[in-house]
């Protein structure tokens, strides 16, 4: 009976000790696929190349969406009602960050005509903005 107890006992910790090392083995992998198929920002890179239309409010809407997403993702910001709460609830904004949250409102809402070289000019900082702020991987 003794003995019993154990082989029961010495059974159930090399069983979690197993389960343990497979635990581990398989974030390193998860991590790997993650990283071999591409990060988060180049996603969002992808994204803002494929808008490519001749309207140019369609066009800033588009952005929009994109920008919002990263946002959400990079900086973990719920959804946000505008840019002005992502300018405040970003911990370091830097200067990019403040020019497109400052200019995107204003053309977003704004009953002017939009220039192509105005959208041109918010891809350039959204992309700017993309490259330079990593998003982290759950385990990182």
């Amino acid at each position: 009976m003794e003995n019993l107890k154990q082989i029961l006992i010495g059974a159930i910790l090399f069983i979690t000790l197993i389960v343990i090392i497979l635990g581990i083995i398989e974030k390193r992998i998860y991590k790997r696929i993650i990283l071999k198929e591409g990060n988060r920002n180049k996603h969002y890179l992808n994204e803002l190349k494929k808008i490519k239309t001749k309207n140019t409010k369609e066009a800033l809407e588009k952005i929009d969406i994109v920008a919002r997403g990263f946002f959400k993702e990079a900086f973990k910001i719920k959804n946000s009602k505008g840019y002005l709460e992502i300018k405040t609830q970003i911990k370091r904004p830097d200067k990019t960050i403040q020019d497109f949250s400052t200019q995107m409102p204003e053309l977003l809402y704004s009953n002017e005509t939009i220039t192509q070289k105005q959208v041109n000019e918010l891809t350039n900082l959204l992309s700017r903005i993309i490259r330079e702020n990593h998003i982290a991987i759950k385990d990182e």
